[in-house]
């Protein structure tokens, strides 16, 4: 079973990095969240290539990667030029460690340094996102993703999900207007559809196009809007995203609308940040 641990790790990419403890029991739920952020290394990486491990220093008797050379073979090239051979030195890992003869993509910077390894089955998902042109379109990339079956693919798209539902824009100066307010949760839409828990937004599944769900907004300081969800859920409200914590001092954008007994409320700081989405109990 140790082995067996081992060998899930390191496709999910955390072999080969400073020693941890394990995390995964084999099951899918936590395979997923072991899986690296994959997409935020294509970020940084200088070179991205599927690579064969030609020669590893095995491991002790209780499943730990021993310390030593570890070379790879470049099979494919995903992005920039690793050049046909890497060689590292792995040091002492538990729970990890390099096995001859696996195929894995790695991510490598300009010293063909290695940033960190990912199952193969995360390919397709990774050439998708670097085809997607603007953040949106990677948004739309990201959330048909979240829906796979694969583990490594699926926590890995969680990952960045989580990092980016409530990312600062680029183009947004505060303390924004209504407009902007409302055409913010519309481009965010498919990565809050995929970051909230199984079907939570289905009511409100025309957001993006004004059907039903006709979003406006109205300026409104931040701590009435927490003094709102405390007044009708007490301490510890069952967001669909965000934390309480988010809703501080200076004003927020309240974006919604209400759909039959359902009502939606978008909470978007005064730096374009989402910080809160709420959906209030009926009644």
């Amino acid at each position: 079973m140790a082995r067996w641990i081992v060998v899930a790790a390191l496709a999910l990419g955390i072999a080969a990095r400073p020693a941890r403890a394990c995390t995964s029991d084999g099951s899918a739920t936590s395979l997923a969240a072991a899986a690296p952020d994959v997409f935020t290394w294509t970020e940084q990486a200088d070179a991205i290539a599927e690579v064969e491990v030609t020669s590893a220093p095995g491991f002790t008797n209780e499943g730990h990667g021993l310390r030593g050379a570890v070379v790879l073979a470049v099979r494919a090239t995903l992005k920039g030029k690793p050049g046909a051979k890497i060689e590292y030195v792995q040091e002492l890992t538990p729970c990890g460690g390099q096995s001859k003869g696996v195929v894995q993509l790695g991510f490598f910077d300009a010293r063909r340094g290695v940033i960190g390894f990912a199952a193969t089955a995360t390919k397709d998902a990774i050439v998708a996102w670097q085809r997607a042109r603007t953040p949106a379109d990677q948004l739309v990339v990201l959330a048909k993703l979240a829906a796979s079956s694969d583990p490594s693919i699926a926590g890995a798209v969680a990952k960045r999900l989580a990092a980016t539902w409530n990312a600062k824009p680029s183009a947004w100066k505060a303390p924004g207007t209504a407009a902007l307010a409302v055409a913010r949760v519309r481009e965010l839409w498919p990565v809050l559809v995929a970051a909230a828990r199984k079907d939570a937004l289905a009511e409100f599944a025309d957001a993006p196009t004004g059907g039903r769900c006709k979003l406006a907004a109205t300026r409104q300081a931040c701590s009435a809007a927490r003094a709102r969800i405390v007044d009708v859920e007490g301490a510890h409200p069952r967001l669909v995203l965000g934390a309480l914590d988010a809703l501080g001092s200076g004003d927020c954008w309240n974006v919604g609308c209400a759909v039959g007994f359902y009502t939606l409320v978008a909470l978007v700081g005064a730096d374009g940040r989402l910080l809160v989405v709420w959906i209030p109990p009926e009644g």
